[in-house]
């Protein structure tokens, strides 16, 4: 069986046009609108559309996640604390260009992450990415927020 939208096709079934004015197409009975639309009732679809059980790169979705949540970043940050180091044993020559490259490793790292999980990879690396930056500093910022508010004897 084919994988095809469904085709469906509107008409009308007053006898009247409700808007008033000159008779239109409504009252020869013709088509309304018409057009595709995706089925909902398909077996592997759901009401936001296909489900795709695993990206096109091996290991599961979880595993992906995390490694972008967790992994890379403390990968990151320990290659920023190694070009760090180096910086700052460094004379005034080289400290420079180390620690600016120490500083570029983050940004760098997350584009080039996102950039390439979203074309190439799995895109739960990507989110995973994404939750560092934005999920877990939210989280913290409301906590933070709740815990004023309960010394303050808001809650």
């Amino acid at each position: 069986m084919e994988d095809r939208p469904e085709s469906v096709e509107i008409t009308s079934v007053s006898d009247g046009n409700p808007w008033g004015g000159e008779p239109s197409n409504l009252e020869s009975g013709g088509t309304i609108l018409s057009g595709s639309v995706a089925s909902l009732g398909t077996s592997n679809g759901g009401a936001l559309g296909t489900i795709y059980q695993q990206e096109q790169s091996s290991g599961s979705n979880v595993g992906w996640f995390f490694v972008g949540l967790i992994l890379a970043p403390a990968a990151m940050w320990i290659f920023s604390i190694i070009l760090m180091e180096i910086a700052w044993g460094l004379s005034d020559t080289g400290e420079g260009l180390f620690m600016v490259a120490s500083f570029l490793v983050w940004p760098v790292g997350l584009i080039a992450g996102i950039v390439w999980s979203f074309t190439r990879g799995n895109k739960y690396f990507a989110i995973g990415m994404l939750t560092t930056v934005i999920g877990v500093p939210a989280v913290m910022f409301l906590a933070f927020i709740v815990m004023i508010l309960m010394w303050s004897g808001g809650f």
